[in-house]
Protein backbone atom coordinates (compact mmCIF):
# COMPACT_ATOMS: atom_id res chain seq x y z
CA UNK A 1 0.00 0.00 0.00
CA UNK A 2 1.25 3.37 -1.46
CA UNK A 3 0.24 7.15 -0.70
CA UNK A 4 1.69 9.21 -3.85
CA UNK A 5 1.71 12.63 -4.10
CA UNK A 6 1.50 13.11 -8.16
CA UNK A 7 2.76 16.35 -10.14
CA UNK A 8 -0.72 17.29 -10.63
CA UNK A 9 -1.00 17.83 -6.93
CA UNK A 10 -3.64 14.97 -6.44
CA UNK A 11 -2.91 12.47 -3.48
CA UNK A 12 -3.64 8.88 -4.41
CA UNK A 13 -3.77 5.85 -2.26
CA UNK A 14 -3.10 2.15 -3.38
CA UNK A 15 -2.17 -1.15 -3.40
CA UNK A 16 1.02 -1.43 -5.47
CA UNK A 17 2.71 -3.56 -7.59
CA UNK A 18 6.19 -2.31 -9.12
CA UNK A 19 5.89 -3.87 -12.32
CA UNK A 20 9.08 -3.57 -15.34
CA UNK A 21 10.52 -0.06 -16.72
CA UNK A 22 9.59 1.59 -13.31
CA UNK A 23 5.99 1.08 -13.56
CA UNK A 24 3.41 0.58 -10.64
CA UNK A 25 0.37 -1.16 -11.04
CA UNK A 26 -2.34 0.55 -8.86
CA UNK A 27 -5.16 -1.82 -7.45
CA UNK A 28 -8.06 0.05 -7.16
CA UNK A 29 -6.06 3.08 -6.98
CA UNK A 30 -8.38 6.21 -4.97
CA UNK A 31 -7.72 10.18 -4.89
CA UNK A 32 -8.17 11.65 -1.91
CA UNK A 33 -10.44 14.11 -1.88
CA UNK A 34 -10.74 16.90 1.20
CA UNK A 35 -14.29 17.43 2.44
CA UNK A 36 -15.65 20.73 3.28
CA UNK A 37 -16.76 21.33 6.67
CA UNK A 38 -20.71 21.91 5.54
CA UNK A 39 -20.30 18.32 4.13
CA UNK A 40 -18.87 16.84 6.70
CA UNK A 41 -20.93 17.75 9.68
CA UNK A 42 -19.15 20.76 10.78
CA UNK A 43 -16.19 18.64 10.86
CA UNK A 44 -12.72 20.54 9.58
CA UNK A 45 -9.62 18.63 7.92
CA UNK A 46 -11.84 16.00 6.83
CA UNK A 47 -11.07 13.39 3.49
CA UNK A 48 -13.21 11.15 1.73
CA UNK A 49 -12.17 8.99 -1.20
CA UNK A 50 -13.09 8.81 -5.07
CA UNK A 51 -12.23 6.25 -7.90
CA UNK A 52 -9.31 8.08 -9.83
CA UNK A 53 -10.10 8.97 -13.26
CA UNK A 54 -13.71 7.77 -12.54
CA UNK A 55 -15.17 8.40 -15.99
CA UNK A 56 -12.19 5.57 -17.61
CA UNK A 57 -13.52 2.00 -17.91
CA UNK A 58 -10.69 0.74 -15.63
CA UNK A 59 -12.33 -1.67 -12.97
CA UNK A 60 -9.38 -2.72 -10.48
CA UNK A 61 -5.98 -2.57 -12.13
CA UNK A 62 -4.40 0.47 -13.33
CA UNK A 63 -0.61 1.29 -14.55
CA UNK A 64 1.20 4.37 -13.12
CA UNK A 65 3.98 6.54 -14.66
CA UNK A 66 6.81 7.44 -12.06
CA UNK A 67 7.43 10.22 -14.27
CA UNK A 68 3.82 11.59 -12.56
CA UNK A 69 5.28 11.22 -8.83
CA UNK A 70 6.71 14.10 -6.94
CA UNK A 71 7.13 11.71 -3.95
CA UNK A 72 6.09 8.69 -1.92
CA UNK A 73 5.05 7.28 1.24
CA UNK A 74 3.74 4.68 2.98
CA UNK A 75 0.14 5.08 4.57
CA UNK A 76 -1.45 5.63 8.05
CA UNK A 77 -3.04 2.83 9.59
CA UNK A 78 -6.15 5.12 10.31
CA UNK A 79 -6.26 6.02 6.55
CA UNK A 80 -5.43 2.10 5.02
CA UNK A 81 -8.71 1.01 7.47
CA UNK A 82 -10.72 3.82 5.89
CA UNK A 83 -9.10 2.97 2.04
CA UNK A 84 -10.40 -0.64 2.83
CA UNK A 85 -13.34 0.72 3.82
CA UNK A 86 -14.02 2.57 0.72
CA UNK A 87 -12.72 -0.20 -1.79
CA UNK A 88 -15.79 -2.65 -0.37
CA UNK A 89 -18.55 0.22 -0.66
CA UNK A 90 -16.92 1.10 -4.45
CA UNK A 91 -16.99 -2.42 -5.26
CA UNK A 92 -20.86 -2.45 -4.82
CA UNK A 93 -21.31 1.54 -6.44
CA UNK A 94 -22.08 2.95 -9.40
CA UNK A 95 -20.27 5.88 -9.59
CA UNK A 96 -17.16 4.78 -7.78
CA UNK A 97 -17.70 8.61 -5.67
CA UNK A 98 -18.02 7.97 -1.70
CA UNK A 99 -19.08 10.53 0.44
CA UNK A 100 -18.55 10.68 4.28
CA UNK A 101 -21.43 9.13 6.00
CA UNK A 102 -22.72 7.15 3.09
CA UNK A 103 -22.88 4.06 3.87
CA UNK A 104 -21.61 3.95 7.41
CA UNK A 105 -18.01 5.39 6.19
CA UNK A 106 -16.95 8.37 8.31
CA UNK A 107 -14.48 11.17 6.68
CA UNK A 108 -10.93 10.60 7.82
CA UNK A 109 -9.21 13.44 9.50
CA UNK A 110 -6.21 14.88 7.59
CA UNK A 111 -4.51 15.87 10.94
CA UNK A 112 -3.72 12.36 11.56
CA UNK A 113 -1.51 12.15 7.74
CA UNK A 114 0.95 15.97 9.02
CA UNK A 115 4.04 15.27 6.33
CA UNK A 116 4.83 12.84 3.75
CA UNK A 117 8.12 11.29 3.73
CA UNK A 118 10.06 12.91 0.40
CA UNK A 119 11.77 9.51 -1.84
Amino acid sequence: MKLFKLITGEMILSEVEPIEDGQYNLKYPAVIIPIPPEQAGGQRNQIGFGKYMPFSDYKEDMLLNPLAIVTDSNPDKKLIDAYEQWVTQMKSAESGIILPGAGGQSPVDMKDFRQLNTR
